[in-house]
């Protein structure tokens, strides 16, 4: 699954790899780091870039249940109890990004 048909996002700033699941009610999205990971450094990469990686899974769920026919943008409106219990995270670890959607605006997207 090509996941530049889900994100606006291309090449170098594209961050999620996969969508684990499609549900409305159980949305998420893979992210492996591996070394050709673009935001890390020798310690692997921040744990605050999760945000963004958040912020990617976030435009995947509104391109798939959004009205658009193409990638979207998605909006992130916040990050509820995020606690990072390592500055980074290394580098060949697999995360599970899920959406757990609180508001949906009729009007976007």
């Amino acid at each position: 699954m090509n996941m530049e048909s889900f994100v606006p996002h291309r090449k170098s700033m594209l961050l999620i790899n996969k969508v684990v699941n499609m549900n409305k009610e159980d949305f998420s999205i893979s992210v492996k780091i591996d070394k050709t990971f673009k935001i890390r450094d020798e310690k692997g990469i921040p744990s605050y870039s999760t945000i963004e990686l958040m912020a990617q899974s976030v435009a995947a769920f509104s391109t798939v249940h959004g009205r658009v026919a193409e990638a979207s943008v998605g909006f992130l409106v916040a990050v509820r109890n995020f606690k990072a219990i390592a500055a980074y995270i290394d580098v060949g670890s697999e995360l599970i990004i899920k959406i757990d959607p609180i508001l949906i605006d009729s009007n976007s997207g």
